[in-house]
């Protein structure tokens, strides 16, 4: 659906556990994929996913997807004299590592914000516990009402990093 074409920066604000994000890299030749995910062992499982894939346009980062500025890492010809951008990501794979580069704005042509959701697809292995079980917390007020509160801020800083007339899904 997102319709990812040649030379185009990929943003994916929920990266973890990182298939998404090897299916976009695989889409189109010099794809550029960014992904962001708030928990740290989750995202490993996305580093060793891109390493495993040997995604060649990719980075990762440890980051509040509601909130954080991720900018692109727009690669220069090899004949530039610039030096390499400081690698601030949780991983990244070499192309970004070893080729000068510069930051530029936070503006990506494609953004995918697959939230986290309710989990209600699982009441059917919810049925079988008391309904005093602690797992049945998920449908009180106050966590749903966190629950939205997480979802619409992953979708405004979804379109604050989209650029005009590109494509953001959002999904859970």
């Amino acid at each position: 659906l997102l319709e990812v074409e040649e030379g185009q920066d990929v943003l994916d604000l929920c990266c973890a556990p990182g298939m998404k994000l090897a299916l976009l890299a695989r889409q189109a030749a010099e794809v550029s994929v960014t992904g962001v995910d708030i928990s740290a062992p989750r995202l490993a499982a996305a580093r060793a996913i891109a390493k495993r894939y040997r995604l060649p346009r990719a980075r990762l980062f440890l980051a509040d997807g509601t909130s954080c500025t991720i900018p692109r890492h727009v690669l220069l010809p090899r004949e530039s004299r610039v030096s390499p951008i400081p690698n601030f990501a949780f991983w990244s794979s070499s192309v970004y590592r070893k080729s000068p580069g510069v930051l530029a704005d936070a503006l990506y042509d494609r953004v995918l914000v697959d939230a986290q959701c309710t989990h209600d697809g699982s009441i059917r292995h919810l049925r079988k516990l008391p309904l005093d079980s602690p797992e049945w917390s998920q449908f009180e007020v106050s966590h749903l009402e966190a629950l939205y509160e997480l979802q619409l801020n992953l979708l405004r800083n979804g379109w604050r990093h989209l650029k005009p007339g590109g494509i953001l899904i959002y999904s859970t």
